[in-house]
């Protein structure tokens, strides 16, 4: 369900519908989905970066999308231009906790694989640039920072804008260094 309202309504985050059903309240983002975005615009690798980051933090935080392409990720602009990504589709989130570790780290897997496959078919289309120097493999297992070409996790300037899975808050904070 997305709310448009200038005030936010009581409920902004997991809710009922009446009926019993679970749903997510989210505030209606005005933007593109990735998928329309890239047809007129590029990405620099650094905003890239940003989306990958964001990701993996909520990977390193337990969560997981549940399914992740780039019809659930919307883009809007900042003030200078620049992407500003939004995770949308959020009722399919997974936590660690609910699904266990193996079931859970499955479908972090697949969501790395999933980004790995955007990552080339931007790179493929010239809609991002190829990355400079060795990157990571996006289905590495958690904390593999020993892996061959692995690229030490670094702080970034980019945000990723995702909704809290209990509060539906949403947070715009850059990821942050994570320490292994």
């Amino acid at each position: 369900v997305l709310y448009a309202g200038d005030a936010p309504p009581k409920a902004l985050g997991p809710a009922s519908s009446g009926k019993g059903e679970k749903i997510v309240v989210m505030r209606l983002v005005d933007g593109k989905k990735l998928s329309d975005y890239i047809k007129e615009h590029k990405l620099s690798r650094e905003d890239w970066t940003g989306l990958e980051e964001g990701i993996r933090q909520l990977h390193e935080l337990g969560y997981s999308l549940g399914e992740l392409h780039d019809g659930n990720i919307m883009v809007t602009q900042d003030t200078q231009g620049r992407p500003q990504f939004t995770l949308i589709d959020t009722d399919f989130m997974l936590t660690r906790e609910k699904v266990g570790a193996e079931y859970f780290q499955t479908k972090v897997a697949k969501e790395r694989s999933a980004l790995a496959d955007m990552d080339a078919a931007l790179v493929r289309t010239g809609r991002l640039p190829e990355p400079e120097g060795p990157a990571q493999s996006a289905g590495a297992p958690l904390g593999d920072e020993g892996a061959a070409g692995a690229r030490p996790k670094e702080a970034t300037s980019k945000t990723a804008v995702v909704p809290d899975i209990d509060t539906g808050v949403q947070s715009r904070a850059p990821p942050a260094r994570v320490e292994s």
